[in-house]
């Protein structure tokens, strides 16, 4: 009938854009390099350029994975052994993370299209929702006034019983991407790391997003990222990749 016919269109020409699309290589570290991909830290940037140069990494987002980090440690032969970290001023992530959810979480009277999914180049028209969401939105707005300000005094409030200071703590782990440095990277002290030389993670590269004063700090960062991701291609190529 018309849809069978619709669908064998439809797929006659997929085929055909796929065999006009030229076969381009991919370098793939999924085994080997796992990236913890911390928000608000320019983890977005970093995989954006990851893709350009045709780089499959293990990521990790939007908090710590104990699966991964079971790899990690693990003294299995086959276990990652890089591990890739981007990182920035807490303090400059702290205010990120907190207007960034205010900005994709669904407001009262938010007019953009709503549901459950949606990525970061959508936040312009469609905002995310449910019951959870719901409440760390309500927070956000209401208990700290849409004001990141107001979240870090009550983190930093030095009262007699210490109540503010501690829901404030509670909430915090209530807002995405709030995940800190410390809950990421945990498992590298204590127990665990006893066992990392050994078969397990090997090297631990750091990508910071940083600010010098008086400069653009987003060309510093993308030159970084490329930097890091072309010796990624060499120390698997032995030179740089054609």
């Amino acid at each position: 009938d018309a849809r069978d016919t619709s669908t064998r269109t439809k797929r006659k020409r997929k085929r055909k854009r796929k065999e006009a699309t030229p076969l381009r290589c991919r370098h793939d570290f999924r085994n080997s390099t796992v990236f913890f991909h911390v928000g608000k830290a320019g983890g977005g940037t970093f995989q954006t350029h990851q893709r350009a140069h045709r780089l499959r990494l293990r990521p990790v987002h939007p908090s710590p994975s104990s699966r991964i980090v079971d790899r990690l440690v693990s003294l299995d032969a086959s276990s990652p052994e890089l591990l890739v970290v981007n990182v920035r001023d807490p303090i400059d992530r702290f205010v990120s993370a907190f207007r960034w959810r205010l900005l994709r979480l669904c407001s009262p009277d938010d007019e953009r299209e709503r549901g459950k999914r949606g990525g970061a180049a959508e936040a312009d028209r469609r905002c995310k929702i449910s019951e959870e969401l719901e409440e760390e939105e309500r927070m956000l707005r209401a208990t700290y006034r849409s004001d990141p300000n107001v979240l870090a005094e009550a983190l930093c409030d030095d009262g007699d019983d210490g109540t503010r200071r501690e829901k404030a703590r509670r909430d915090m782990t209530r807002m995405g991407h709030s995940a800190t440095l410390r809950e990421w990277l945990d498992f590298l002290v204590g127990d665990h790391v006893s066992g990392v030389p050994t078969v397990g993670l090997r090297e631990f590269w750091v990508v910071p997003l940083e600010t010098p004063p008086g400069a653009d700090d987003e060309p510093q960062f993308e030159r970084h990222v490329d930097r890091l991701l072309l010796s990624l291609l060499r120390s698997k190529y032995g030179r740089d990749p054609d």
